[in-house]
C-alpha cells in the first residue's frame, strides 16, 4: 500500500511538472500576505515505513507573496501523527499500544513561472525547519476517578479507564521538504490546492514521511 502511495506521489508530481498552467499566486492584486489551512493522509517512507503505519495531520501558516513575483516565502506549523506497528509493539514487553507525533516550524519557498489566466495551477515548494518528535508507549490501565453522568448531573467516585504509559521520549532535530502542489482557483480570489511533501527530519534513524494535504489558501 505505502509502495503503491510513494510511486503514485512521484508519478503525480511528475506530471505536475509538465503541467502548462501556472496559475500560481492567489488572485489578489491588493494584498501580499496570504494564510493557509491544510490536512490529510500520511505515509511514512524509508527506514520508518515499517515502525509507523499511516497516518494523519493537519497545517496552518502564512505566505508573503507579492504581485508579480514568482516566488512566495511560506512560514508554516504543522501536526503529524502515527501509531506504532503492531509487529514492533509484539516485540516490546509491557506495552501494546503506541504513537509518535512531529510538531513541525517551517520555512518554504513557493515557486511558480508567471501566472496565466487559467483556473488550475501547480507549483514547487521546499523548506527547512525544526521538528519536535514525541514518542509513547503504554498499555491500558484503569484508576480510580471521577465519574460524572451527563445525564443526571451527578459525579461519583469510580474506576477510570484510560492508557497507562510505560516509556516515552522526545528530540528536536533539524529537517528538510520538497514538494509540489496542483491549485484550483476559487471565488474571492482564494484558492483550493492539493499538495504532495517529502519530509526527512535529521533524527538517529532518519524520520522520513509523506503527507498528501487538501488546503484552502485565502
Amino acid at each position: 500500500m505505502r509502495r503503491t502511495f510513494v510511486a503514485f506521489v512521484v508519478c503525480w508530481i511528475a506530471c505536475l511538472l509538465t503541467t502548462p498552467a501556472w496559475a500560481v499566486r492567489p488572485d489578489k492584486n491588493w494584498k501580499s500576505w496570504f494564510g493557509h489551512l491544510a490536512g490529510g493522509y500520511n505515509s511514512p517512507t524509508n527506514d520508518v515505513e515499517g515502525i509507523l503505519k499511516d497516518g494523519w495531520n493537519f497545517n496552518g501558516g502564512a505566505t508573503y507573496w507579492p504581485e508579480h513575483w514568482n516566488v512566495g516565502l511560506a512560514l508554516e506549523f504543522g501536526y503529524n501523527f502515527f501509531d506504532i506497528e503492531d509487529s514492533v509493539l509484539d516485540q516490546i514487553e509491557g506495552s501494546n499500544t503506541g504513537d509518535v507525533e512531529i510538531l513541525s516550524a517551517t520555512a518554504d519557498f513557493i515557486w511558480g513561472p508567471d501566472t496565466t489566466d487559467t483556473p488550475v495551477g501547480v507549483y514547487l515548494t521546499g523548506g527547512i525547519g525544526g521538528y519536535y518528535v514525541d514518542a509513547e508507549l503504554g498499555r491500558p490501565g484503569v484508576w480510580e476517578g471521577i465519574i460524572c453522568d451527563p445525564w443526571l448531573w451527578w459525579c461519583y467516585p469510580g474506576l477510570v479507564p484510560g492508557t497507562v504509559i510505560t516509556a516515552s521520549g522526545s528530540t528536536t532535530r533539524f529537517g528538510w521538504n520538497v514538494g509540489a502542489a496542483l491549485t484550483f482557483k476559487v471565488g474571492l480570489g482564494s484558492q483550493l490546492f492539493i499538495e504532495a511533501k517529502y519530509h526527512r527530519v535529521d533524527t538517529d534513524t532518519p524520520t522520513e514521511y509523506i503527507p498528501l494535504v487538501i488546503g484552502y489558501r485565502w
